[in-house]
């Protein structure tokens, strides 16, 4: 499972994965992005249970506030 998880709106997707680029120039490696093809969540799951497992499982939740 995922160290941080990114809550985002889906209309910010962009500058979710602009803040993982930045953290992982911190030294960062583990992220939860739901969108991501490697550990997002795959076309056909259930995407509420899946949001939950993973927020559950991280040790950190960084969240996007946008309009």
């Amino acid at each position: 499972m995922s160290t941080i998880f990114i809550s985002h709106s889906s209309h910010d997707n962009e500058a979710a994965e602009s803040l993982k680029v930045r953290l992982q120039t911190w030294g960062y490696r583990s992220f939860f992005l739901d969108f991501d093809p490697e550990v997002g969540i795959p076309a056909g799951r259930r995407w509420e249970s899946e949001l939950y497992l993973n927020i559950k499982s991280c040790q950190a939740v960084v969240v996007l506030f946008s309009k």
